[in-house]
């Protein structure tokens, strides 16, 4: 690994990293940013093209991993606070080149197992569904146009860095697209509290679905309530209005994965 070491706040090098709270980072210039050694080491290891890491000379220790031809930028705990704007413990940031967006259209891998967020807002909460995602076997993730960028710095550590490898699907119309899996003979499950759902314990899980799950205020709208083939719950106490997004997520894709086995 390589290093060069910067002392000014002004040095150009640090344009890229100064105040990720910045939309300009993403709109601009494409580029995504991790945090911590953890998310570093994935997006390393991942088949995104790493732009930069930034590093302090402690975490520099640890991050044998990264390959020569990475460039590596040490500064000082001091540094690397002000850059940042805020009082940074993880010491280590890198930056991430985006890729294209993928489109269903373009899809040629088999699809049996989908989530998909028509508007989830809280990127925390799309981070980790796509966690949940990762770890129970689904095939792709599928975002509505006004979902949260699940890119975004909150989003990647939520999801512990699993954006980095489950296929993201982004789509600019989620009607035609979700016609679109209907035409593939996929069952359009969604998530609601309804007394005309379906209980998820003893459904009958269809061998290929794509599960719609509804925003952390509304729920699923009627418009893609009435997009699904079957309406499907998890049976909570009566004096509870609703679990959070993620966490059913997580509930529905375990029970989904295990019952289509």
């Amino acid at each position: 690994m390589k290093t060069d070491t910067i002392f000014s706040y002004k040095d150009p090098r640090l344009c890229l990293y100064n105040d990720i709270r910045e939309k300009r980072l993403y709109k601009e210039h494409q580029l995504f940013l991790v945090e911590g050694k953890h998310l570093v080491k994935r997006l390393v290891q991942s088949d995104f093209e790493v732009h930069s890491v930034l590093s302090t000379p402690k975490r520099a220790a640890g991050l044998d991993f990264i390959p020569s031809r990475t460039k590596v930028y040490l500064v000082s705990e001091a540094l690397i606070s002000r850059v940042v704007g805020f009082k940074f413990h993880r010491g280590v940031l890198a930056l991430g080149k985006r890729k294209p967006d993928i489109l269903l259209q373009q899809w040629q891998s088999p699809l049996h197992r989908l989530v998909v967020c028509p508007e989830i807002n809280d990127v925390e909460n799309l981070g980790v569904i796509i966690r949940n995602a990762a770890a129970f076997g689904v095939d792709a993730l599928l975002i509505g146009p006004t979902c949260a960028d699940p890119f975004s710095r909150r989003a990647l550590r939520a999801s512990m860095g699993a954006a980095l490898k489950l296929p993201i699907i982004r789509s600019a119309d989620l009607f035609r697209d979700i016609g679109d899996l209907k035409s593939r003979r996929i069952a359009i499950l969604g998530s609601v509290i309804a007394e005309d759902a379906a209980p998820l314990e003893g459904l009958s899980v269809p061998e290929k679905w794509a599960l719609l799950l509804g925003n952390e205020a509304q729920g699923l709208g009627q418009q893609w309530l009435e997009q699904c083939n079957r309406k499907v719950m998890i049976p909570i106490n009566s004096d509870i209005d609703s679990l959070n997004v993620a966490v059913a997520s997580g509930i529905f894709m375990f029970y989904l994965q295990k019952e289509s086995c």
